[in-house]
């Protein structure tokens, strides 16, 4: 049987002459192959899933991720793992404005991981569910050094939305603000590169509504300069940045605010980051 499947293997797939196999043995008769013969050569192919840059569903914690802590107001407990408080009743990733500080505005969070500074063209989305606040939203093509100046320093765009009872539901894509941006002199170099400073880039009106205690998705897709932004699978803006920063690379955060009568208490699960053209 081991000769027989030896030959089978050098005739139908190597193209290998018997006689290279063989050299001293004369005339050699192939039997045809019964159906188990064949069940041995040819197995199913195994066709490996498309690569992932990064996945967390946060089960097993949050220990990936960086809280942006470098002003006054913020505090890395203001970030938890949140025991059954994710999609579905899973563990989620969440942020509560006055956690062991008080008391966050503008609060961001970070995947710092390695490679992450790199990603270039790439689809990111997760999952949100707001139970107090103002705005959720995403952080992409980021950077992050750590400095002393207070609110710095940091480099990428946000794409948050609105959901306050009663209101519009603005959607908005948002660039955070370099020397290359400088157009007022109420911009001094301190607001450069700065956490709550962005600049607006666009702002457009959903038509999904976004009401306290439901689960949504936030997603964007960013390829060169152009970045699409999507709400639920709604594609609320579709943008090319030309002017000033253009952002081309980058990782990944998570962006909460809340204020005033708003103070912010939002849930986020099932954060992924795919290369385009795996979906």
């Amino acid at each position: 049987m081991k000769a027989r499947i030896l030959i089978l293997i050098a005739v139908t797939v190597a193209l290998v002459p018997l006689a290279a196999i063989f050299p001293a043995t004369g005339p050699v008769t192939l039997a045809a192959p019964s159906s188990a013969d064949w069940s041995a050569i040819y197995l199913p192919a195994v066709i490996a899933p498309p690569p992932i840059y990064f996945a967390d569903d946060f089960e097993s914690g949050v220990s990936k991720w960086t809280p942006f802590v470098n002003y006054w107001r913020l505090s890395p407990s203001q970030w938890f793992s949140d025991w059954g408080q994710g999609y579905g009743g899973s563990k989620a990733y969440s942020h509560q404005h006055d956690r062991g500080h008080c008391c966050a505005e503008d609060a961001l969070t970070m995947y710092l991981g390695p490679g992450s500074s790199e990603w270039t063209d790439y689809r990111y989305s997760a999952r949100f569910r707001a139970k107090e606040g103002r705005q959720a939203g995403l952080w992409f093509r980021g950077a992050y050094m750590d400095v002393d100046t207070k609110g710095q320093w940091l480099t990428g765009y946000y794409f948050t939305v609105l959901f306050l009872p009663g209101e519009d539901n603005p959607a908005r894509l948002w660039q955070l603000m370099t020397e290359d941006d400088f157009v007022s002199k109420y911009h001094p170099p301190k607001y450069w590169y700065h956490f709550s400073n962005p600049i607006a880039l666009r702002q457009v009106e959903m038509a999904t509504s976004l009401d306290l205690g439901e689960w949504h998705t936030l997603a964007v897709e960013v390829q060169g300069p152009r970045i699409k932004c999507y709400v639920d699978d709604e594609l609320v803006i579709d943008y090319t940045d030309t002017e000033g920063a253009v952002f081309l690379k980058g990782t990944v955060g998570l962006y909460a605010f809340g204020g005033g009568d708003h103070e912010s208490l939002i849930n986020f699960d099932d954060a992924l980051v795919e290369p385009l053209g795996t979906r």
